[in-house]
């Protein structure tokens, strides 16, 4: 068990030194959290695009600022995120984005529905032309889904 753990926070001090770019050999708690943090909007913005042009191309290049804040009822991680991308409007590589990540202080049960948000300044903004052949990539694989579906009812 001992093993496991020392193996497990190995690999996440790895992870988080690569990611970052830091030098020092040690992982501190906010590098974690921001890790976490990062991971948490770069899913959520995956999720939330229509045409899955932020899932297909979007990822997390680096970590610049960390800073935590405990707030009443959120503990607030302020992060700026470099996310790269072959599709950015702006035909740049990689962009700067301010985010906070908001964990509810309210315990289970709480009025509420969700116990973690994030806040950005600004969205990435893509080309149209590959938001439009991502959108209808996204097509084809829903008509593909649904034709292999009416073949499994039949």
């Amino acid at each position: 068990m001992m093993l496991h753990s020392l193996l497990l926070i190995t690999l996440i001090s790895l992870i988080t030194l690569s990611v970052i770019g830091a030098a020092a050999t040690t992982v501190l708690p906010n590098e974690i959290i921001a890790m976490e943090a990062a991971s948490f909007v770069l899913n959520s913005l995956k999720e939330i695009n229509d045409s899955a042009i932020y899932s297909e191309s979007l990822h997390l290049h680096s970590i610049h600022d960390i800073a935590v804040d405990d707030g009443l009822y959120h503990t607030n991680t302020i992060l700026t995120l470099e996310l790269s991308s072959d599709h950015f409007a702006s035909g740049k590589d990689t962009e700067l984005f301010k985010v906070v990540v908001m964990d509810s202080k309210l315990e289970e049960g709480d009025e509420g529905d969700s116990r973690r948000g994030y806040a950005i300044e600004r969205f990435p903004k893509m080309k149209d032309e590959a938001i439009e052949d991502s959108l209808r990539r996204k097509i084809e694989r829903t008509v593909e889904e649904n034709k292999r579906i009416r073949k499994d009812i039949e």
